[in-house]
């Protein structure tokens, strides 16, 4: 019994000093550093997440990977396709600088980690609002079948507009900037901490 009074305690102070954190510290530096996706994404009826492998404690800076590696299914000749109509057309690839993310918690977890996304400074993105998930959508088509029509069919879906949107309908969104920072994913409630001061 008081080993589990010990662990409540525990928790309930672990759970203060994470709140505090986020009012003293996390708060100011997204205000300062966030201001135009804060201005974006206001009024927005949720975050954006995004999975990641690594735990990190409450809040994180992370820089975005050049050429990263892709964690995907998407099969190598559909992949460079899309990456090249994404370069014409938006002026940086699918792997170029990116981040992907999306509103919806349970899809990022899919991926990982969940945890809230919040890019620094410049960015762009863009997104589908008829595809959740690109390597989910192309998982059951062979590269014999008809990938340049379906691609094209497809590609023509893709905005960088309207981000509010795209947070509501938890598809896949993809971001390009230089750095960004992660907050847990237990600080997403609407009506939380991040959610009064942001949303």
């Amino acid at each position: 019994m008081r080993l589990i009074e010990y662990l409540n305690i525990f928790d309930r102070e672990e759970m203060e000093n994470a709140n505090n954190k986020i009012t003293s510290e996390v708060i100011p530096i997204l205000r300062k550093n966030c201001a135009p996706f804060l201005r974006e994404i206001k009024g927005a009826n949720g975050f954006i997440f995004t999975g990641r492998e690594k735990k990190i404690n409450v809040f994180s800076k992370e820089s975005t990977k050049i050429n990263r590696k892709p964690r995907g299914t998407l099969k190598v000749g559909i992949r460079s396709k899309f990456n090249k109509m994404f370069k014409e057309n938006f002026g940086f690839d699918r792997q170029e600088n990116t981040v992907f993310c999306t509103g919806d918690i349970s899809q990022a977890d899919v991926y990982g980690q969940p945890y809230i996304f919040f890019p620094i400074s410049k960015y762009k993105y863009f997104w589908s609002p008829k595809i959740d998930d690109l390597n989910v959508y192309f998982r059951y088509y062979n590269e014999e079948d008809e990938i340049d029509e379906i691609i094209d069919k497809i590609f023509k879906t893709y905005t960088n507009k309207n981000l509010k949107d795209a947070v509501q309908s938890k598809n896949e969104i993809i971001f390009q900037c230089n750095s960004y920072y992660l907050v847990e994913g237990m600080f997403r409630a609407k009506n939380g901490i991040l959610g009064r001061e942001f949303l």
